[in-house]
């Protein structure tokens, strides 16, 4: 059966692929090259709305919305996919920036000594192909019913938060101040960020649309970012971590408190 991607309000709209009322929301698994990402499928009116947001950042492009109402996807070569009657082809995931392995502080910033709010983090880290430095700063943070609103205000699709949960935005600053390859770009992404419980347990990665674009751009030498990350944390956990570039086995990373 023929599908068909209509882009509309950052949300793919797929039709005429499944009946309604056949299964509920929350019952369907999205697969991204066969990996599986959280986002909230919703059935409006016999149609099942996919984010595109997420599934676009899944595959490693960028979304943004001009003031003209135009929704570009970009992926790493720059080229744009225009959603028409076809799914164009999947981009490169774009690399995502490594643990930092050397920090050039007295005090290293650990999950049992992170780093106070609007204090500046100094790190070094080595890519595949470049070494580069800089600076990262959680300036500060929002959460509960102030965070839902600024998120709800910036796209009406953004989802509520789940029962027992609530937003945290988080204001981070990151600089880069070095690159061994003059003319290579970092990139930045609100994936390169974790939040962890004050248990010491990870929270999934959300997706949302936070105000300004938030912090996902690339920067060169010299460059800054300041821009949102969003995550849902429980309501009664008082104290979550976030930690920048942890390695895949959980260790290293910078950590920042929340409050």
């Amino acid at each position: 059966m023929k599908k068909k991607l209509l882009v509309g309000l950052g949300t793919i709209i797929i039709s005429g692929s499944i009946a309604t009322g056949v299964f509920a929301a929350n019952q369907y698994t999205i697969l991204v090259n066969g990996s599986k990402i959280y986002a909230d499928v919703k059935i409006i009116n016999g149609s099942t709305y996919v984010p595109l947001r997420a599934v676009s950042e899944a595959l490693g492009a960028n979304v943004s919305l001009d003031t003209k109402g135009t929704i570009s996807i970009t992926n790493s070569t720059n080229t744009d996919i225009n959603h028409q009657d076809s799914v164009a082809p999947s981009p490169s995931p774009a690399p995502s920036i490594p643990a930092p392995t050397q920090i050039p502080t007295q005090k290293l910033t650990t999950r049992s000594n992170p780093a106070s709010l609007s204090v500046l983090v100094p790190f070094t880290a080595s890519a595949i192909s470049d070494q580069f430095g800089g600076n990262i700063t959680v300036l500060s943070t929002i959460r509960g019913a102030e965070a839902w609103k600024i998120i709800y205000d910036e796209n009406f699709f953004n989802s509520a938060p789940r029962n027992g949960y609530e937003y945290i935005l988080a204001n981070i600053k990151i600089d880069i101040t070095s690159t061994l390859q003059t003319d290579n770009a970092v990139s930045v992404s609100p994936m390169d960020f974790t939040l962890v419980s004050s248990n010491g347990v990870d929270y999934r990665q959300e997706t949302v649309v936070v105000p300004d674009g938030g912090i996902r751009t690339q920067i060169y030498a010299g460059g800054s970012r300041t821009g949102w990350v969003a995550f849902l944390v429980k309501t009664d956990d008082p104290s979550p971590l976030i930690v920048y570039g942890r390695k895949s086995n959980g260790s290293a990373g910078l950590w920042f408190k929340t409050n």
